[in-house]
């Protein structure tokens, strides 16, 4: 067993980083990324992927960074999110899947999960490829409003391989979108339910199965 501590992420100098907007945080070299991931146990029960919110399979990418495998780490990552880079970064993992790490309280430290997440991002980022289909997800996707944020979620959801369905509870004069981008998601066959209210969402097992609506109607406009 590799019984060695945690090994730090390097940062810049608070003397240099208070006369720049560069990132603090500078993220592992190659080198100190193997030998991170290497402290990983594989436990069989996997606590920390119980702290993570999207259920990412911690010990699955690591094994593969392990194996300097890093195109196998981006895929077994890109099952369960698309954005490794960002919760490399951003998520608070010492409150979450480092948090449950085995090894936090005697065995030199929790694995630094974000830190290799992150480093499995950046290198997704720098080496791109054709987008992967989401193979854990659900083949259906219900995405509630029509801006524009709306409207980029159900395209993107759509080129991941679900079929989308637009559900917003006014009419078609009414949404904020552009047109432009309506008329694109109608082209790529998404399903427009107007008129169309949100009321429950249903479920079982910890996963959505439908979305209970009411159908409702436009009244004449107010003073308001």
């Amino acid at each position: 067993m590799n019984t060695s501590a945690r090994h730090p992420v390097g940062v810049q100098p608070a003397e240099e980083r208070i006369h720049n907007f560069d990132e603090v945080s500078l993220g592992y070299d190659h080198a100190t990324m193997l030998e991170e991931a290497d402290r990983c146990l594989h436990c069989a029960a996997a606590p920390c992927r119980k702290g993570c919110p999207v259920g990412v399979n911690i010990p699955a990418f690591i094994a593969r960074l392990k194996e300097d495998d890093l195109d196998g780490a981006v895929r077994e990552i890109g099952l369960d999110t698309l954005l490794p880079a960002i919760c490399g970064r951003v998520c608070p993992q010492e409150k979450q899947c480092e948090a449950l790490c085995v090894r936090k309280a005697k065995l030199g430290g929790s694995v630094a999960i974000g830190a290799l997440e992150r480093y499995v991002g950046d290198y997704a980022l720098a080496h791109p490829k054709a987008p992967q289909k989401a193979a854990k997800r659900g083949k259906k996707v219900a995405v509630v409003g029509a801006g524009n944020v709306a409207m980029d979620a159900a395209r993107t959801a759509r080129r991941m391989g679900a079929d989308v369905t637009i559900v917003y509870r006014r009419g078609r004069e009414e949404m904020p979108a552009r047109g432009e981008e309506i008329e694109h998601a109608e082209e790529e066959g998404i399903v427009f339910e107007l008129l169309t209210n949100p009321v429950e969402v249903l479920g079982e097992g910890g996963r959505v199965t439908a979305l209970k609506c009411v159908r409702m109607a436009l009244a004449e406009p107010d003073a308001s």
